[in-house]
């Protein structure tokens, strides 16, 4: 079973896969982005090992 930590980074990774998708596709800005996916500039700005 998943831990509870886990399965948070999950939830944050896919939220993070969606922003950049919406990037891509829709040319909106991250404070647009940030309020869609529910995370703070300062997470979308981070560099991501692995999404």
């Amino acid at each position: 079973m998943h831990s509870l930590q886990s399965v948070k980074r999950g939830v944050k990774n896919t939220q993070i896969k969606i922003a950049i998708k919406m990037l891509v596709r829709n040319n909106q800005t991250l404070e647009e982005i940030s309020e869609i996916v529910c995370l703070d500039l300062n997470t979308l700005r981070e560099p991501k090992k692995c999404i």
